[in-house]
């Protein structure tokens, strides 16, 4: 039996964000067209489907993540969790990873996601240990689940 130090990665706390797509097809248009935007414009015309967004926040309140809050450019879910609940929410592995004298956590496979959670585009935060080496280490392959469906069918 492994000594109970092995799993206290599981307990430590993670603060993950949601990054949501935004049209930027049709903003780089009109931008080289000469348009020009505010702050607020783009937030009101080019933010991600509030209703999406408004999904994937009540999707992980009930799911056990705590402090779940849409950045002021609401591209963005910031979501705080034990890794242990992660691992099992977002169906991926949790290993503990020694860096110095840190022990950090992260994910080594890929996050999956129900297939109603539509509009993300990528989930970071995942490899908080690599961040300081690398700026953006994203996972922008992301499984979709539909939990509907049952696993008997062939």
């Amino acid at each position: 039996m492994l000594p109970h130090h092995h799993h206290h990665h599981l307990q430590k706390e993670i603060t993950i964000s949601f990054h949501f797509d935004i049209d930027t097809t049709t903003l780089q248009q009109r931008v080289d067209n000469g348009e020009s935007f505010t702050l607020e414009q783009l937030n009101s015309q080019f933010a991600p489907n509030q209703q999406n967004v408004d999904n994937l926040i009540s999707w992980l309140k009930s799911n056990g993540f705590n402090s779940v809050t849409q950045s002021g450019d609401k591209c963005n879910v910031y979501a705080t969790s034990t890794a242990d609940n992660i691992s099992k929410v977002l169906n991926c592995d949790v290993v503990a990873v020694t860096k110095s004298l840190n022990d950090e956590v992260g994910v080594s496979s890929v996050p999956s996601l129900p297939s109603e959670l539509v509009g993300i585009h990528s989930i970071n935060g995942l490899q908080p240990f690599r961040s300081r080496e690398k700026k953006s280490v994203k996972h922008d392959n992301i499984r979709h689940y539909n939990r509907s469906s049952s696993s008997t069918k062939s």
